[in-house]
């Protein structure tokens, strides 16, 4: 559904009551083919049934409906008459009739809803600033000084054609582009023009009849920005990678999206499963083929990005059953391919990789089918030999799927047992679907637990963090990652998780695997097998872009969040709508900011939703004032402002 402007809720109909001074007007903007006459709108005996929409036109309304154009002009009844605001009203898609029986025997004995100005409400820059009048020409736009806006072309002609200022009102906007759509609003209606359709029928009014009675279903929400002293961002944005494909050069057609995203870190897992790494030599030894996963590696190098491995799994060459998920069953050969790793990246190579995590979720079955004490013997090997190597190096884990603060204690306890040898210099798990109170008591927990062990300051990381699991063929629930609402859904978190203290946090995951079914299948990636971005992805690159400089920003709405920052000295923001209800939302900017015109880019069911268009490429919007900020926010809706 297209976002149209906050409206006042409740708003009560209007009318014309000065007949004279009206009749004057009428005169002089004398629409042709449309009487003039007193006569009245007749009802008739009984209301007329619609069957498309189920609804019933009452008599006092069906004269006018039919005189003025009727289902072309006006829409299908909506719902049935009532009283509102002291007037018998009826809404049809595309307007607001209202009965008036203080005009009985006069023209306006109905007469249009000021829908137009009620569903503006705040648009004072931009297309809706009043202009001068200027000369014109004998063929160019009228000027209206009623409301200091001008009127020509298409517009004029179908405004003069179908009723004028007695059925529409006065244009209070200029013509502009929003959404692709020409368009320019009156008080009374919204004229849009469709080139794609016949000649007659390419200027029609706008849905605001419908738009209305949603409007009043609507929550509210209000984003204020402040130039007080920013706050500094101090969680770091990673990404992750899962496995999807043993094809070493899978990462080749995401590169240069990836690198735009300037994320320092990029978890990478199944290292010793996917890419060949080690096998038995002739006498029974290691051996050892780096040539696949250096390939994998240099690609996250070219993204910009350091890698952080994640020791995982078990080899077949290690395995005692040739499975990865079993414990190697020589923990001493686990070691030496360990230090064998290390050695090459960062000894031979040269590659100074900082991070390295011992395992993948050891907490469920389906990764690791040894012990708990089983892990933290794999976990004391792999830091020995890490650090033997490079003493610099940063190891951590235990990678849970779950957060367990029991685990936690028990990891921290056995370490510290351990002596000089034991350590961990970052604390891992994983968060997917949580709701932010959830894991903000997992960050509070966790640094309760690490309170009991002074030794240790390791950093507290997110290592897969996305939208809920569930989904069918191990995707996301409702195929989320691929909607906006999944982008809502993972800024909602990081602003949390930031103002809470996490350090790191990485989004499971870089790219999808193949799928024959299409691009957009519902899996993890911010990126799809052949190449498209998601929804995801835009809102990554727009929260990276604020920089970490935060202005200070107060927000009201359920659900409703926003980031704002003027890196350059140019005004951003970033704001979302994470709940299940739309929000007819206010953004007000400090007074240095009102001044420019801001770019807008959304993300919804109906804008730059590739999951439904199988199309990528992102439209903008339109172009705001700062100080014509008002929107209505579908559900996981994600919109960014750009100053100019």
């Amino acid at each position: 559904m297209k976002p149209h402007l906050a409206a006042r809720n409740g708003a009560r109909p209007r009318s014309i009551r000065v007949a004279c001074a009206i009749l004057g007007l009428i005169l002089l903007f004398a629409p042709a083919g449309v009487p003039v006459s007193t006569a009245t709108a007749a009802a008739s005996p009984a209301g007329r049934f619609f069957e498309a929409t189920g609804k019933t036109l009452a008599p006092e309304f069906t004269a006018f409906y039919d005189r003025y154009g009727g289902v072309a002009v006006f829409g299908y009844p909506i719902d049935e008459a009532h009283q509102e605001g002291g007037y018998l009203v009826q809404y049809c898609e595309r307007e607001r009739l209202e009965y008036h029986p203080e005009n009985a025997g006069t023209p306006y004995e109905v007469l249009l809803g000021r829908l137009g100005g009620d569903l503006t409400v705040g648009r004072a820059g931009g297309a809706f600033a009043p202009v001068s009048a200027v000369p014109v020409a004998a063929d160019g736009p009228a000027y209206i000084p009623q409301t200091q806006h001008r009127l020509g072309g298409p517009f004029l002609a179908y405004w003069q054609a179908h009723g004028g200022v007695t059925l529409f009102g006065y244009p209070i906007s200029e013509e502009f582009v929003e959404d692709g759509l020409r368009q320019q609003w009156f008080e009374r209606a919204r004229f849009e023009y469709h080139p794609e359709l016949p000649p007659a029928f390419r200027v029609t009014l706008g849905l605001l009849g419908s738009e209305m009675l949603a409007e009043r279903a609507r929550g509210t929400g209000q984003v204020t920005v402040s130039l007080d002293a920013p706050r500094t961002r101090h969680l770091e944005l990673g990404l992750a990678q899962g496995g999807e494909s043993r094809d070493s050069h899978f990462f080749s057609n995401v590169v240069p999206l990836i690198a735009e995203l300037h994320v320092p870190l990029i978890r990478l897992d199944n290292i010793y499963t996917f890419y060949d790494v080690v096998h038995r030599d002739a006498a029974g030894g290691l051996a050892y083929d780096w040539r696949r996963l250096d390939t994998v590696v240099d690609d996250i190098r070219a993204m910009g990005a350091e890698p952080l491995l994640c020791l995982s799994y078990t080899p077949p060459a290690l395995s005692p059953d040739g499975t990865p998920i079993q414990p190697p069953r020589n923990l001493s050969e686990w070691q030496t391919l360990v230090r064998a790793t290390v050695t090459h990246f960062n000894v031979d190579r040269k590659l100074g990789i900082r991070y390295w995590e011992i395992w993948n979720e050891p907490d469920q079955w389906d990764f690791w089918r040894g012990s708990w004490p089983g892990y933290l013997d794999l976990y004391d090997a792999s830091r020995q030999a890490i650090r033997a190597v490079d003493p610099q190096a940063r190891v951590g884990g235990p990678a849970r799927q779950t957060f367990d603060a029991g685990a936690f204690n028990w990891f921290l306890g056995h370490q510290q047992q351990v002596g000089p040898g034991g350590g961990v210099e970052f604390l891992s798990w994983h968060a997917y679907g949580l709701p932010a109170p959830t894991v903000l008591d997992q960050i509070g927990t966790a640094r309760n637990v690490l309170a009991r062990y002074p030794g240790f300051t390791p950093e507290l990381a997110i290592t897969e963090f996305n939208v809920l699991t569930g989904g069918d063929g191990d995707t996301s629930s409702e195929h989320r990652s691929d909607s906006s609402a999944g982008a809502a859904y993972v800024l909602a978190m990081l602003d949390a998780w930031d103002r809470a203290g996490l350090d790191r946090a990485f989004l499971f995951e870089v790219k999808d695997g193949y799928n024959a079914a299409g691009s957009y299948w519902g899996r993890w990636g911010i990126t799809t097998y052949d190449g498209r971005t998601k929804p995801i992805y835009h809102a990554l690159r727009a929260y990276q872009a604020l920089g970490t400089q935060l202005l200070p920003v107060q927000v009201s709405g359920a659900g409703l969040g926003a980031l704002a920052a003027a890196p350059g000295g140019h005004p951003h923001l970033l704001v979302w709508n994470n709940s299940y209800n739309a929000l007819q939302t206010r953004i007000t900017l400090p007074p240095a900011w009102s001044a420019r015109e801001y770019a807008v880019t959304l993300f919804d069911a109906g804008h730059n939703n590739p999951q439904a268009s199988n199309d990528d490429q992102v439209r903008p919007f339109g172009r705001r004032s700062g100080h014509d900020l008002a929107f209505t926010l579908a559900p996981g809706a994600v919109m960014m402002l750009d100053g100019q």
